[in-house]
């Protein structure tokens, strides 16, 4: 067979194999928010020019402990009617938009690689930050939640944060109520509807974490009644420092 005939031939096999390979694992090849083929430059993130233009970045200024939007300096009204037990809440978006649909994708959308996404967006986000901590720790689920799901989505999140960041990740907490869906609730319900929904894990030892800090990791976080239950936790175990870290507000 002629060289020439051979490089077309080559060619067209490359690109049938492309096309397979896209069509089974599209991350690396089409944006993951709008599908469109991606250059060389943009696939190690999997997202296009255009659609990383339009991530709702957070960048109006915010209370500096629990993160929420506040246009003056110095703590908001509810962090100076009650300090939360953890030291700072960082998150780089707003929970709308792309960043949205990746964490329901993620979660309930049948996109379970979606996860290395938002661990690789957090990593980043934590070294421009400079966050650091002794100890890297999660949201725990429900069981059934796990069940249905078939992983725990935070764990897998963190498990890639702790490996990238080179912090150990440690599972002090679970999960023993279900609770109901935060998003539907008032400030208030929130609190209630979290109490009593996490509890410390007998099979760990808490010495571990005697005066050491701890970065929290989770996906989105409203009102901060989640975040706050897992801290004190941690805080009445002898945590000294809780720091949490979610994708999204």
């Amino acid at each position: 067979m002629p060289n020439s005939q051979k490089a077309k031939l080559h060619t067209r096999l490359k690109g049938i194999i492309d096309s397979f390979i896209r069509a089974l694992h599209p991350k690396g090849y089409v944006c993951l928010f709008c599908g469109d083929e991606l250059t060389e430059a943009n696939r190690e993130e999997s997202i296009c020019d255009k659609c990383r233009e339009k991530l709702p970045y957070r960048v109006e200024q915010t209370c500096p402990v629990c993160g929420n939007y506040y246009s003056r300096e110095g703590l908001c009204p509810k962090c100076r009617k009650a300090m939360p037990s953890y030291k700072k809440a960082y998150a780089p978006f707003d929970f709308s938009g792309n960043i949205r649909k990746m964490i329901i994708g993620y979660k309930d959308g049948g996109k379970p690689f979606l996860g290395e996404y938002i661990a690789r967006y957090l990593v980043i986000f934590a070294r421009a930050m400079e966050i650091t901590a002794d100890y890297i720790t999660f949201i725990p689920s429900h069981p059934k939640t796990i069940r249905r799901r078939g992983f725990d989505h935070c764990l897998k999140v963190a498990k890639i944060v702790s490996e990238q960041l080179g912090i150990p990740l440690i599972e002090p907490l679970k999960r023993i109520k279900l609770n109901k869906d935060q998003t539907k609730l008032t400030t208030e319900e929130r609190s209630t509807n979290v109490s009593k929904v996490f509890a410390k894990r007998d099979d760990f030892d808490f010495t571990a974490i005697q005066g050491k800090s701890i970065l929290i990791i989770d996906d989105v976080m409203t009102t901060g009644a989640t975040c706050s239950a897992c801290s004190n936790i941690l805080k009445r175990m002898g945590a000294e420092t809780i720091l949490i870290l979610t994708l999204a507000r």
